[in-house]
């Protein structure tokens, strides 16, 4: 009895240091979503959600179930999870949150108001109190790495079963909890269930204070990407408007990798003059930028919302909408996936590989280990070792062996490189299988394998010339992108 009184102590003053340091920089809130504002509008929007102020909305009669994701990334890996909701039962209501306006309209655009969405409050004791009382979900599903202690702690107060779902955690992210692990620790333990991506990833949270019986390796949601029926018309209907021409994407690129991107679409262009570039910077914010700094070179440059598509003369398309990556992934013959010169961890390599597109990363794949260490043994993909990579920027590499080693058939890099996410593809149902098995908030059946998979990708194909200029130009990419690393 002393020892779980000494527990409950233990507890309440943790989470007054840590609320009390949250109130201490609530101003400090208000000039982040200001900051934000200036460089993308919607952060200036629907404050009131950000501090769970609903005024007199009404409350959902029969609670809710709740997603909770926090931009694009997290509601993509989620989809499938929420269409199930969707599927299995059509009479509940759906809340999905996120914390990214980039998140809000991915939402919009896949569910169209079939699914509710606000924006997650602040881990603000009052705020996220507030907030389940308003929406009185029934149970949790907080996907990835979205610990926010105040609100688990109240999940549990009020009687919200919660999991975390598609979970993983880096070492970096390991190191970071390191000051609040003893808080984080107790408000993971009130989790019904972490499904984990890997063993590693459920290592590094038994380290963080899970259970052992706690954490279930459940696979990563990621795998059940599902290719766009239309996208062979889209990339044929792309090639038609730049016939015979060597095409390269620059996929989610965060600010300092833009002048990198810049270098190496700058030596690429000595190979191949007639280069196209596509460019999507990660953030909305940079869309503008990215469009400047091409011309700024003096490239010709086009965007997406102007043009639609490029045409003959343009040497640089910058790809300013959400959720059409994978469209022109499909469109280029090799891909940079950005996040990866920079320790940001790297972003979603499944997506180029999926759709039979050669990938290229910098060496920061934190975020995606388990994806990339998959990845290593398919010839669809390169990432050089930091050892190999020699500063400085203009120092040659030899690539001329990498660019003849695989003859080709782009066909076989699709088969090799989508091979994990054929394997793999019902992950989402085994993590239903340890939600329903652990909650009594509904009951949910396993996905039908028949209908979690939309179209296979194995129907996107390219022709031979295509996949000779793949070969060929990520056999040039993968230097640059070693020397463009700091």
């Amino acid at each position: 009895m002393r020892a779980a009184f000494l527990d409950r102590l233990s507890e309440h003053l943790l989470r007054g240091l840590y609320s009390a340091a949250l109130y201490l920089l609530l101003p400090v809130t208000l000039y982040h979503l200001v900051w934000r504002g200036f460089r993308q509008r919607a952060y200036l929007l629907r404050w009131h959600e950000r501090y769970a102020r609903y005024g007199d909305a009404t409350s959902p009669a029969d609670g809710c179930l709740w997603v909770h994701a926090v931009s694009v990334g997290e509601v993509n890996a989620a989809a499938p999870l929420i269409n199930a909701l969707l599927r299995d039962h059509p009479g509940r209501r759906v809340l999905v949150t996120t914390i990214t306006p980039t998140g809000s309209e991915r939402v919009a655009a896949l569910w169209q108001g079939r699914v509710s969405h606000v924006y997650l409050p602040y881990d603000l004791t009052g705020a996220v109190q507030r907030f389940l009382r308003h929406f009185r979900p029934t149970v949790g599903l907080i996907v990835e790495t979205e610990l926010w202690p105040n609100l688990l702690f109240a999940c549990r107060d009020l009687g919200v079963p919660t999991f975390l779902v598609n979970a993983r955690l880096s070492e970096r992210s390991l190191r970071g909890y390191r000051v609040l692990r003893p808080l984080v620790g107790r408000a993971l333990r009130t989790m019904r269930r972490v499904a984990a991506q890997s063993d590693a990833d459920a290592a590094r949270f038994v380290q963080l204070g899970a259970r052992e019986d706690q954490v279930e390796v459940c696979g990563n949601l990621k795998f059940d990407l599902r290719v766009d029926p239309d996208i062979d018309r889209f990339a044929a209907e792309f090639r038609r408007r730049v016939p015979g021409r060597p095409v390269w994407i620059a996929a989610s690129t965060h600010p300092d990798e833009e002048a990198a991107v810049l270098g190496i679409d700058r030596h690429l262009r000595q190979r191949w003059p007639d280069l196209l570039m596509l460019w999507a910077p990660r953030h909305p914010e940079r869309f503008r930028s990215a469009t400047q700094q091409g011309i700024d070179t003096g490239l010709r440059v086009a965007t997406r919302t102007l043009t639609v598509l490029p045409d003959a003369e343009d040497q640089v398309f910058v790809i300013d909408t959400l959720g059409e990556l994978m469209l022109f992934y499909a469109c280029a013959d090799a891909a940079f996936v950005g996040g990866s010169l920079q320790p940001v961890g790297g972003h979603n390599l499944l997506e180029p590989a999926a759709v039979g597109t050669a990938v290229v990363t910098g060496p920061h794949l934190h975020n995606f280990a388990d994806i990339a260490a998959q990845m290593q043994q398919m010839p669809c993909w390169s990432k050089p070792t930091p050892a190999a990579w020699p500063p400085p920027w203009k120092r040659c590499w030899p690539t001329a062996r990498v660019a003849t080693r695989w003859p080709g058939r782009r066909a076989r890099w699709w088969s090799r490189g989508a091979a994990p996410c054929d394997a793999r593809w019902h992950w989402s149902a085994r993590t239903w299988v340890e939600v329903s098995a652990r909650s009594d908030a509904f009951a949910i059946g396993a996905c039908d394998p028949g209908g979690c998979r939309d179209s296979p990708a194995g129907s996107i194909g390219n022709s031979n010339d295509e996949t000779a200029r793949g070969v060929a130009l990520r056999a040039r990419l993968c230097p640059l992108a070693r020397r463009a690393w700091p």
